[in-house]
């Protein structure tokens, strides 16, 4: 007596198809998770790139303003310093002239 194979397709398959099923199912989940581990780690990359850019742009404006202030501090200074100056020049001028008037007379 002859089988017929077209009729018990999954006749010779070894295994039991509950195993085959759990060990997809646990393919299909080890792959999702190591999917999902992968991704959320370059999306906390990126996240984590993004705010030390923003932190980097804070800093050099903190740097600016304060490197801004100590120039404006600076001018300040000099300027006072530049008044006072011309001040004595203009002090010094005057007592030549006054100097000078009096050597003519």
């Amino acid at each position: 007596m002859e089988a017929n194979l077209t009729h018990e397709p999954g006749r010779f398959i070894s295994r039991d198809v509950t195993k085959i099923e759990t060990e997809l199912d646990n393919l299909i989940e080890r792959r999702h998770n190591q999917r999902v581990l992968d991704e959320g780690e370059r999306q906390v990359e990126e996240t984590w790139r993004e705010s030390e850019r923003r932190e980097a742009a804070r800093r050099r404006e903190e740097n600016r303003g304060g490197w801004l202030s100590w120039y404006r501090c600076l001018e300040h200074g000099y300027l006072e310093r530049a008044a006072e100056c011309a001040r004595r020049a203009d002090r010094l001028a005057s007592l030549e002239i006054d100097d000078a008037k009096g050597d003519a007379v």
